[in-house]
């Protein structure tokens, strides 16, 4: 059935870190903390939040960051389920995807959380930071953490 089949799109999209309206694009985050740092012009004129931007890249004062989090098992958390390390909130999911061997899920989470922690939680599961030691994509076929 289709409930059964894994979610090639979110799956694609989540281990390309690839933001969507809805999910990532709304208003509790900014362009900086989704990977859109690319897409802003910091030479153009007046536009709307271009203080913010400015000030925001100026004094390196983004805390958060988006980032590909991956189970072993195939459980797939809600959106805006809290994401924790030892029971404290370091991040939300903003979307999320699983087959019949793995979960993945993007997560807007503290940038201190992603460069002192390889494992985080989410509802009380164990998640691996991804940080790029290995491709992305060996977690769609992978059941295992990290792909050997």
């Amino acid at each position: 059935s289709r409930e059964d089949a894994p979610d090639v799109y979110g799956m694609l999209r989540a281990i390309y870190l690839v933001p969507e309206t809805g999910h990532e694009i709304i208003d509790a985050y900014n362009p900086m903390e989704i990977g859109l740092s690319d897409e802003i012009s910091f030479t153009k004129g007046c536009y709307i939040g271009q203080e913010v931007i400015a000030r925001l890249d100026s004094y390196k004062k983004v805390q958060r960051r988006l980032c590909l989090l991956s189970s072993s098992k195939a459980l797939r958390p809600a959106m805006a389920s809290p994401v924790q390390y030892q029971g404290t909130g370091v991040g939300t999911v903003t979307t999320s995807a699983s087959s019949q061997k793995r979960s993945i899920a993007l997560a807007v989470i503290r940038i201190e959380a992603f460069e002192e922690h390889e494992t985080l939680q989410i509802n009380s599961w164990d998640f691996s930071i991804y940080k790029g030691s290995y491709p992305a994509y060996s977690l769609i076929d992978s059941g295992r953490g990290k792909p050997e």
